[in-house]
């Protein structure tokens, strides 16, 4: 599956230590819903489907990552988890999943100030960062339980987006790597499925 090998290169290369670095200040930005029509994308990566759909969240991270705390785990709609997904300014997508119990988890993802969620390539990895205001890195922060990073670098590629004309997400498939405020401790790997038949990857720390 190539697209899984392009992936783990990448992968590699950040463990290495060659962070994703602004030349610019990450500014804040005011969250605001997209009223504009998105297109629909239809899945194009060489990752196989499921049989059924499935709305999911699953995270692993290194054993000194602070926002996974080394563990692996799943919050899925079936266990009671609601998932909630924004395009906020046509840049990049924001999703919290609250599970039935305990704090909610976040993830966004988006293009960089030069594009638009509309010109990002399906199965294509994308270097991104936090706040990112950047016309070659695109949005990229993964929180949860309480803990997250100010800072954040690495890798995603959306494998599957399906937006109704009135701006609703309908379908999603997302994988991420991740690391945080500190290179040597921090790593974590994230995928996201919403109503998607998009398999994940099997997700192991190197």
């Amino acid at each position: 599956m190539k697209i899984i090998v392009r992936s783990l290169a990448l992968i590699c290369v950040l463990l290495c230590g060659a962070a994703c670095t602004s030349t610019k200040p990450a500014v804040p930005v005011v969250e605001q819903a997209s009223k504009k029509p998105q297109s629909t994308t239809n899945p194009t990566s060489l990752l196989k489907l499921n049989p059924v759909e499935q709305t999911i969240l699953t995270y692993t991270g290194k054993s000194t990552d602070y926002v996974t705390q080394g563990k692996t785990g799943a919050i899925s709609e079936a266990s009671g988890a609601t998932f909630i997904i924004k395009i906020i300014r046509d840049r990049w997508i924001d999703v919290t999943v609250r599970p039935k119990d305990g704090l909610p988890w976040h993830l966004a993802v988006g293009a960089p100030t030069s594009k638009s969620i509309a010109d990002l390539v399906i199965g294509k990895n994308y270097g991104g960062m936090r706040l990112s205001n950047h016309p070659d890195y695109g949005e990229l922060d993964f929180s949860g339980d309480g803990r997250g990073y100010n800072t954040t670098s690495g890798i995603f590629a959306i494998h599957e987006l399906e937006i109704a004309p009135d701006g609703t997400v309908l379908r999603l498939a997302v994988d991420i790597f991740m690391h945080g405020d500190n290179m040597s401790t921090s790593g974590l790997m994230a995928a996201l499925r919403y109503h998607s038949r998009v398999e994940i990857p099997v997700q192991s720390m190197l």
